[in-house]
């Protein structure tokens, strides 16, 4: 879990002040059913920080997928589908001055698809010094 929290607050002589509050929370998990077998979801919102004269629409998304590890964890292949419930999705914005006022409504696919295939090939080796303290052999 994650988050960010912001309060922004904007002026200008002429298009006058703006303050609101921006920010993002994010949350993962996974399960893992064995040495295997795993499922995934995340989940996560967003909100745009204020402009002098725009207020953005608060974003959300989310994904569930799963998978297994084949031939020693070498191999992993996985599925996974992102904001499959909706059709589509909407989000607007709200821009205004002294003498005007634009409501925009914005409408896109938003859903995801994917298939995945990693293959963990070679091996992680460090090497790490076996000395341990510090020598100060200095003079003055």
């Amino acid at each position: 879990m994650n988050g960010t929290l912001r309060f922004n607050s904007i002026s200008n002589i002429y298009a006058g002040q703006n303050s609101g509050l921006s920010g993002n929370a994010n949350m993962n998990t996974t399960y893992k059913f064995g040495k295997k077998f795993f499922l995934t979801a995340n989940m996560g919102i967003s909100q745009g920080a204020v402009t002098i004269q725009t207020n953005l629409y608060l974003a959300h998304s989310y994904s569930m997928g799963g998978g297994c590890k084949l031939f020693g964890d070498r191999i992993s292949i996985s599925a996974s589908a992102s904001n499959f419930l909706n059709k589509t999705w909407s989000y607007s914005s709200i821009t205004t001055g002294s003498y005007f006022s634009l409501k925009s409504i914005s409408t896109t696919p938003f859903k995801a698809f994917a298939f995945t295939v990693s293959w963990a090939f070679g091996k992680l080796k460090e090497n790490v010094s076996k000395k341990k303290g510090v020598v100060n052999d200095d003079l003055l």
